[in-house]
């Protein structure tokens, strides 16, 4: 009887073990994904034109018509809006996006971003988004945040972001890790002096 218990709980050990061996291979891929610096606004572009359709469908609610808010002398939040996706490739969220120039806020310091990130059911999976910089086309680097497993919304904050002069769009796009809903709610870039 020990002898059988014994070999249940080796089985039961290399059961865990494997299995988190996989969940760690299935983090570090998603967050190594493709879309590159390198990638420029026309390749982008002719991506999504030569095949329209196979273009990924997501829910998306409209940002809040809002201008800039300071909540103090030193910081601006710029609102970006919401949205949802189930796709498990990185994909845009249309709703989320906003147009500025960094130049009309002397002074700046520091430059980052932030997102309540959500995954439901919770445990589901990992909920991913990045900003993308439109203009230009390509990933903001450092600007990759995830959540895993949590139902309710957790705030995610990117470290300094370095952005280019000049009035430049930038959109939030999201992935979910196991398909399903991935939200990103009240994401802002953050403006400190």
């Amino acid at each position: 009887m020990a002898k059988l218990f014994s070999v249940l709980f080796v089985g039961l050990a290399l059961a865990v073990v494997s299995n988190l061996i996989w969940l760690d291979f299935q983090i570090n891929k998603i967050l190594s994904s493709p879309t590159t610096p390198s990638q420029t606004k026309e390749t982008i572009i002719e991506k999504q034109a030569a095949s329209p359709s196979a273009l990924p469908q997501q829910a998306v609610s409209a940002p809040t018509p809002t201008p800039a808010s300071s909540t103090s002398t030193s910081d601006t939040f710029i609102p970006m809006g919401s949205g949802t996706t189930k796709q498990t490739i990185w994909t845009d969220v249309p709703s989320a996006q906003v147009s500025f120039s960094k130049s009309d806020y002397a002074g700046l310091n520091h430059i980052t971003w932030q997102v309540n990130l959500s995954i439901n059911p919770p445990f589901n999976g990992i909920a991913g988004a990045r900003l993308i910089n439109k203009t230009d086309g390509y990933v903001v680097e450092g600007s990759t945040l995830s959540t895993a497993g949590q139902k309710e919304g957790v705030l995610q904050v990117s470290g300094d972001l370095d952005l280019p002069s000049g009035k430049k769009t930038y959109q939030i796009q999201m992935y979910s890790s196991a398909g399903y809903d991935a939200t990103a709610n009240n994401a802002y870039i953050r403006l400190m002096k």
